[in-house]
């Protein structure tokens, strides 16, 4: 008889980063619809009182009646492993004329989750961005305009979203609509692009 294995195998569809003192920020991939939505939550160990796991963030979608969603519709979805690195996320989707993809990064080091969304499409498109609903547990703190962050608590931690530039695209502007955050796309750096890409992470503030 075989023995059995002395930790539970890894739930499909879920990252998992350490972020110290036994806490893990966890990232939930399900199905909404024809697409994947993802939840942010805070995990915590037992005995400090707090009900865990803590739900921080969740995706609000669209449709398959958007054209231009106001998150991007990932119909596919696959956790990839990594030599000497954590899992990663790879997502893709097809919405109108535009062909989606994200990938979403565990960054052990820097305590962070890296998103990198990116959108081929024929036209030019007349929103694109992601958007977040911030949960109930979760208190908002500070917008920042001009540096592209918006900072939020829950659990005793702190924690900044903020936008990122690449090698092909400017930060997304990131604003707060009552108790939604807005990342939105800002302008191709060429006028002649066919790929529209916006990056942005989250941290946990020690």
């Amino acid at each position: 008889m075989s023995t059995p294995p002395k930790t539970a195998p890894p739930i499909p569809n879920r990252l998992e980063l350490p972020i110290g003192d036994e806490m893990l920020l966890r990232v939930d991939f399900d199905r909404a619809g024809d697409r994947w939505r993802h939840r942010i939550l805070l995990v915590v160990p037992e005995g400090m009182g707090i009900v865990s796991p803590v739900l921080l963030l969740e995706s609000v979608e669209g449709t398959h009646e958007h054209d231009w969603p106001v998150s991007p519709p990932l119909q596919g979805i696959s956790i990839e492993t990594r030599p000497k690195k954590l899992p990663v996320a790879l997502l893709v989707g097809v919405s109108g004329d535009g062909h989606w993809s994200a990938s979403v990064e565990q960054l052990a080091a820097e305590r962070m989750i890296r998103f990198d969304i990116a959108c081929r499409a024929k036209s030019r498109p007349e929103v694109l961005g992601s958007r977040y609903r911030l949960a109930p547990r979760a208190a908002l703190k500070k917008v920042d305009a001009d540096s592209g962050t918006i900072q939020f608590a829950a659990a005793g931690q702190t924690f900044e979203l903020r936008s990122a530039s690449g090698p092909d695209s400017s930060p997304p502007t990131l604003r707060m609509h009552e108790a939604e955050m807005q990342i939105l796309f800002d302008q191709p750096l060429s006028d002649d692009a066919k790929t529209y890409r916006w990056l942005y992470q989250l941290r946990t503030i020690i």
